[in-house]
């Protein structure tokens, strides 16, 4: 209950902060979604997704975000991003429209909905390097949760590790992870890549190692302490494992 009420306060004060015709808003169980630019009907099928999305968030967590997650959907926006400070994420309508976008790439938005709830859900990651384990927990998570027919960054609906190896090859190397947070804002497929490695490497932790040990590493209590080896040493772990993996 209390959780609806504040739904419902967060609704009023977003309609008086809004003009009276650009946006439409939905209350899940959940979300507060705002939206133009969208047919009613793919509104309400991206509510549908977003909530499921949510919950299957919150359950492999074991946790609730803390406050209401605001989700805005409209024109002017266009790559997914979560705001931390704000419990807000932005999708550009262009991804429920299906119609592409600034990059052209993304068909289906349930899997990056599931990777920006992740990052409110999860938290920041008070380990290293920069923001790596933030985005590679949030394309894990996204990969496990993901829709039959989702296409959406960085693996395009493959799996992560068999994406990983392919666009290593097209690079001829693997980005150091000491070295990602440098190269995270780059565009293109080095972009792709460190993406793709981050989420291979979580997945590679959370599935040999567990997700309790991960989110106590993440949270910072710091590789050595929690795996008994520093980041060198799991690297190099990771990366024999990919070793036994076939992508063609």
């Amino acid at each position: 209950m209390a959780r609806f009420r504040a739904l419902i306060g967060f609704l009023a004060l977003a309609a008086a902060a809004t003009p009276a015709a650009a946006q439409t808003a939905i209350v899940t169980d959940n979300l507060l979604i705002t939206h133009d630019g969208v047919t009613e009907a793919e509104a309400q099928a991206f509510a549908k997704e977003a909530e499921r999305a949510y919950k299957a968030v919150a359950g492999y967590f074991g946790r609730e975000h803390a406050r209401v997650i605001s989700i805005r959907v409209g024109d002017r926006y266009d790559v997914p991003t979560a705001y931390h400070n704000r419990s807000t994420i932005v999708v550009g309508a262009n991804r429920l429209r299906g119609d592409g976008g600034g990059f052209g790439r993304w068909r289906a938005i349930g899997p990056a909905i599931v990777h920006e709830i992740t990052h409110l859900v999860a938290g920041l990651s008070r380990a290293g390097p920069g923001q790596f384990l933030d985005e590679g927990l949030a394309v894990f998570v996204q990969e496990k949760f993901k829709l039959p027919d989702d296409r959406s960054f960085p693996n395009m609906g493959r799996d992560v590790h068999e994406e990983a190896i392919r666009w290593s090859r097209q690079y001829d190397r693997m980005v150091p992870l000491a070295e990602t947070h440098q190269a995270r804002w780059l565009s293109g497929g080095a972009r792709d890549l460190i993406y793709l490695q981050a989420g291979s490497f979580v997945r590679f932790l959370v599935e040999t190692e567990g997700l309790k040990k991960f989110m106590a590493a993440y949270e910072g209590r710091g590789y050595q302490a929690v795996y008994g080896r520093d980041l060198g040493a799991l690297e190099k772990e990771w990366l024999e494992f990919l070793k036994t993996v076939r992508a063609e």
